[in-house]
């Protein structure tokens, strides 16, 4: 939808939106997001190479698709207190990421975070 648009730096998403699509916003300018509580998934590279900081996640059954931020310049997520399904390189070489809690998942893998 916005992919690639790097002059797109901020985003106020409807609180109904329940689905963001793959590659959706990969390539932009997007520092903070705080994504709706309708939020159920976010589609496979949605943020990737985005230059997204932060981002909140309040719906606690949100499904993170594969790459959803890998090799952007995330650097907080925070996560509801109930887990979230985390897919493979969700966060791969994200190089600026410091704060990342997963003590509440009840398992997590070998997935190339």
């Amino acid at each position: 939808a916005f992919a690639n648009c790097t002059e797109l730096k901020t985003i106020k998403f409807s609180d109904k939106i329940e689905i963001i699509g793959d590659h959706a916003f990969s390539g932009t300018g997007v520092n903070d997001i705080i994504f709706p509580s309708s939020l159920k998934e976010l589609g496979a590279y949605a943020f990737e190479k985005s230059e997204i900081k932060n981002a909140n996640l309040l719906n606690a059954e949100v499904k993170i698709k594969e790459g959803c931020f890998a090799e952007s310049k995330i650097r907080n997520i925070i996560f509801p207190a109930r887990p979230t399904k985390l897919r493979k390189n969700t966060f791969k070489n994200c190089l600026f990421l410091i704060n990342l809690d997963l003590s509440f998942f009840p398992q997590v893998y070998n997935m190339n975070l």
